[in-house]
C-alpha cells in the first residue's frame, strides 16, 4: 500500500467542527496527517493525526532557511502561497512516505483508499481534484526530488513569496508548471460553490450532505464522494456563511463523540444523525398535527360555504350538522 501524509500547519484557533475533521481522519487509518500548529491539542486526537507545536513565526523562520528567502513580515493569510514548497520546508517529514498532501480543514473526508488506488498513484505524480487547476483544498503528490522541486519553474516565485499579499500561488501560479510531471485533473464534484456547474450541468446543487461511517454522500447524487468541501457554507465566498454569522450561534448542533449514526451538514451547520426510531416518531407526531389541522381548516370552510347558501338557516342548525364537520372536532374546539 502505497504510504500517504498530508502537511497541515494551522495557525490561530481551531474551527468549531476540528474534532468532526478529526473524526474524519480517524475513519482513514492507511493515510496520516501531520499538524504544525500553535492552536494546542483537540479533544479528538487519532492515531493516525500529529500535532507538532509550532508558530507562525516559526513556520517562516523555517521556509525561509530552507527555500534562501529573506521574508518580510507575513500574516497568516499568505500560508497557502507556501503550499507548493511543503515538500522543501518539512522535508524531514517525508521519510517513508510515497506521497504528500496539503489541504484545508473545511472538509469532512469520505473513504480516502476508496478512490485513491495504487494504480492511480503509481501512473501520476499529481493529483487535483478540479478540472484545469490545482485543488489546493485537497491534493496529493509525489514524494520524489522532482515534484518537490516543480515550484522552483515558476519564474516569479522568490517574488511571489516575498510580496505580503495573498496571491493563490499554489492554485493558479502553481497550476501553470503541473505540465512538467504527469497530472491528473479531476472534478470530484464536491466543492459546491458559484463558479463551477455541477455534474448534471445545473446551477442546482445538493443542499445536505451527510458523512456516515467514513463514507461521504449527498442527497442527490447518489454513490459515495471523495470528500465534501463545504467553501460555501463556511462563508469565504459567501456573506451570509458560518464566518459571518453572530459568534453566539452554534455551527456545530452536538458534541463530536455523541453522533454515533454521523452527521448531517447543510447551510445550518452540523447536525448528529438521529436513530430511524426516533425520526419514524417525529414524522408520525408532524403528520398528526397537520392532518387535525387540515380537517379542521375543511370543516371551517363548509360552514362558511353553508352560511353563505343559506344565511337563515345556519344560525339555528348545530356546527357540526350545517358544516358537515366532524363532530369530534368541532367537540374539541367547543373544548
Amino acid at each position: 500500500m502505497r504510504r500517504i501524509v498530508m502537511l497541515m500547519p494551522h495557525f490561530g484557533r481551531w474551527p468549531e467542527w476540528i474534532d468532526i475533521y478529526l473524526e474524519t481522519c480517524r475513519h482513514n487509518p492507511t493515510v496520516d496527517w501531520i499538524f504544525f500548529t500553535d492552536c494546542g491539542r483537540p479533544a479528538n486526537r487519532p492515531a493516525n493525526v500529529r500535532f507538532v507545536a509550532m508558530d507562525f513565526a516559526a513556520f517562516l523562520e523555517r521556509a525561509a532557511r530552507r527555500l534562501a528567502l529573506d521574508l518580510p513580515g507575513h500574516t497568516v493569510r499568505k500560508l497557502c502561497d507556501f503550499r507548493p514548497m511543503f515538500g522543501v520546508i518539512f522535508a524531514e517529514h517525508l521519510e517513508g512516505y510515497d506521497h504528500f498532501g496539503f489541504g484545508d480543514v473545511d472538509v469532512v473526508y469520505g473513504n480516502l483508499r476508496k478512490f485513491l488506488t495504487a494504480p492511480l498513484l503509481d501512473d501520476h505524480d499529481v493529483l487535483s481534484f478540479h478540472t484545469g487547476m490545482l485543488s489546493g483544498h485537497f491534493a496529493l503528490l509525489r514524494n520524489c526530488a522532482p515534484v518537490k522541486d516543480l515550484f522552483r519553474r515558476l519564474p516569479a516565485w522568490r517574488a511571489q513569496l516575498a510580496d505580503r499579499r495573498h496571491l493563490r500561488v499554489d492554485e493558479d501560479a502553481f497550476s501553470t508548471v503541473l505540465h512538467a510531471v504527469r497530472t491528473r485533473y479531476t472534478e470530484a464534484f464536491s466543492t459546491p460553490s458559484l463558479y463551477r456547474r455541477w455534474q448534471d450541468g445545473s446551477w442546482n446543487f445538493p443542499t445536505a450532505w451527510y458523512w456516515r461511517d467514513g463514507a461521504v454522500t449527498n442527497g442527490r447524487d447518489g454513490g459515495e464522494h471523495l470528500y465534501f468541501h463545504f467553501l460555501f457554507w463556511k462563508g469565504d465566498t459567501n456573506r451570509r456563511g458560518w464566518q459571518h454569522r453572530d459568534p453566539a450561534r452554534r455551527i456545530v448542533h452536538g458534541r463530536w463523540d455523541q453522533a454515533p449514526l454521523g452527521w448531517r451538514i447543510d447551510a445550518a451547520g452540523f447536525h448528529p444523525l438521529r436513530e430511524w426510531p426516533e425520526v419514524w416518531t417525529t414524522w408520525q407526531r408532524w403528520s398528526r398535527r397537520v392532518r387535525e389541522r387540515l380537517t379542521f381548516e375543511r370543516a371551517r370552510f363548509r360552514l362558511k360555504v353553508w352560511e353563505r347558501l343559506l344565511p337563515g338557516r345556519a344560525s339555528r342548525c348545530p356546527p357540526g350538522e350545517a358544516a358537515g364537520a366532524d363532530p369530534a372536532v368541532v367537540q374539541g374546539r367547543a373544548r
